[in-house]
């Protein structure tokens, strides 16, 4: 499971999914031993004791003491797994509520507010930790969390700020660039196939924030642009001389699944 991202699909009949995770995503019985896994790393000093300490100690002291536990994305996949595994897994939601507070250096965080957001329909306590994590430092748990409350509580979301007209205000007038690129990526989930959404994003192509830009980009190859909607694809045959080779390959693929003909025409092939 490591090659998964938080955000990612962790639906159990997925083909990137093992078969030995597909059966184990099926078993009540491994609940418990996942929840236990959530906490394998809670105690204080954890991540200090196996990133620091254990390598700097001689061979005779690591004969007398506990390694460190081996895999440290043990309580991220636990998490990812737990939020595949349907209405039985509900009894981890408040271990992972916890994982979500306390943080995680290897996103078990983020893969906590995902599972959160498959697993607490109807819970307060869900929604409140997702509310709160929207303001979370780390992209990643961020952006999971938006996930999550889109899924389960889509009023409290907008309460939040999390809704097409307040986050195309956002993505045109605020001057925080991470708060417009998250606002263009929020967008590509909310916007399919609404007018307002594009032309925002059509705008957004020229912001001068390169994450913003690149995220506009590719919004604009999957929410429902159509090859009549010239204004977009003006933008996008624009953004081929952009100064990021992100953005000109987000604008080439753009381009070459949108409008073809406009694609070769401005010699994209």
């Amino acid at each position: 499971t490591n090659d998964f991202l938080p955000g990612d699909s962790i639906d159990p009949s997925s083909p990137r999914v093992n078969f030995w995770v597909r059966q184990l995503m099926k078993d009540s019985n491994a609940v418990p031993f996942l929840v236990r896994a959530l906490k394998r790393d809670s105690w204080v000093g954890a991540g200090f004791y196996r990133k620091w300490l254990w390598p700097k100690l001689p061979s005779a002291a690591k004969k007398h003491l506990p390694p460190p536990f081996g895999d440290y994305n043990a309580r991220a996949n636990a998490a990812m797994l737990l939020g595949g595994m349907g209405s039985f897994a509900k009894p981890s939601i408040p271990a992972l509520i916890q994982v979500l507070i306390e943080g995680d250096e290897y996103s078990a965080d983020a893969w906590a507010a995902e599972a959160l957001g498959h697993l607490g329909h109807g819970d307060e306590a869900v929604v409140t930790a997702l509310s709160n994590a929207l303001s979370n430092k780390q992209f990643f748990v961020r952006r999971s969390a938006t996930n999550a409350l889109l899924r389960i509580a889509p009023e409290a979301a907008a309460t939040m700020g999390v809704s097409v007209p307040a986050l195309i205000k956002t993505l045109k007038e605020n001057a925080d660039s991470n708060a417009r690129m998250e606002a263009a990526w929020t967008l590509t989930i909310l916007g399919k196939g609404d007018r307002s959404v594009i032309a925002a994003l059509t705008d957004a192509i020229k912001d001068k924030d390169l994450r913003t830009r690149v995220l506009a980009t590719r919004a604009l190859n999957g929410i429902g642009i159509e090859k009549e909607d010239m204004t977009a694809i003006a933008a996008l045959t624009e953004a081929l001389g952009d100064a990021s080779a992100l953005v000109r390959e987000s604008a080439t693929n753009a381009l070459k699944a949108i409008a073809p003909e406009a694609a070769a025409k401005a010699g994209v092939n």
